[in-house]
């Protein structure tokens, strides 16, 4: 079984979350990812924030556990604790695990939080489920770990998949969203690389970038994409 690191390195949203933590843009993150790593994952994105894998994770502070998420009191406790001065790093990392199973009154305490977190913490959030109250979720990053973990990397289209692909992608009520899209491709990357195809994991992890940062409806995604594995658009 492949270690986090390896599963990761493998992941272009988490080298998208990477680029973000190194252009200093992270302020409050939520990464949906199984909940029996997310203790380690939150140590790893931690890490990536601070710049540096040496001590100080005394600065590292956890509300809830996995599978049980904090309560709206603890919620609270870790607000004052991300107010005080870091012991050894520049900022604070707050973490709240099983975010997805959080109460209606503790997801409402961390809007104030998550919107403007105290100037020397961020906060990250760990979940399974995409299910965050819309108030919450629209205040964060998302980052969808979920494909690597969770089921075999799907190849990209092919033949006349790509013509069902677009048409649902197109089709009046949008049966594909930008969001459902992404984590598709995010499965195309990972079985490229997994048949040794890296040039075209490279191509689709860099349509995937300019997603994160481009407002592009979800057919020019799908356009995007088709171009870039079938007629060799490279985005470099």
């Amino acid at each position: 079984m492949l270690d986090l690191h390896t599963v990761l390195s493998q992941s272009a949203e988490w080298n998208r979350f990477l680029k973000m933590a190194e252009a200093d843009r992270c302020h409050s993150l939520c990464f949906l990812a199984p909940e029996v790593v997310q203790r380690e994952l939150a140590a790893m994105v931690a890490r990536s924030l601070w710049g540096d894998p040496g001590a100080g994770e005394e600065d590292l502070l956890f509300a809830g556990q996995p599978g049980s998420p904090p309560g709206i009191e603890e919620c609270r406790a870790l607000a004052l604790e991300l107010s005080m001065v870091p012991v050894s790093r520049a900022f604070r990392v707050g973490v709240i695990l099983s975010a997805d199973r959080l109460s209606l009154p503790a997801a409402n305490s961390l809007l104030k939080l998550t919107e403007e977190p105290p100037s020397r913490a961020k906060m990250v959030l760990l979940a399974e489920r995409d299910n965050l109250i819309p108030t919450l979720r629209s205040r964060l990053a998302v980052f969808n770990l979920l494909p690597l973990e969770h089921r075999s990397p799907a190849p990209p289209p092919v033949g006349e998949g790509w013509g069902d692909l677009l048409r649902r992608c197109s089709s009046p009520g949008g049966r594909v969203d930008l969001v459902a899209l992404r984590d598709e491709m995010n499965g195309w990357v990972g079985f490229l690389v997994s048949q040794g195809r890296f040039n075209e994991a490279q191509r689709i992890s860099r349509v995937l970038e300019v997603l994160s940062t481009c407002p592009l409806s979800t057919s020019m995604a799908a356009d995007m994409a088709f171009l870039t594995l079938e007629e060799g658009l490279d985005l470099a």
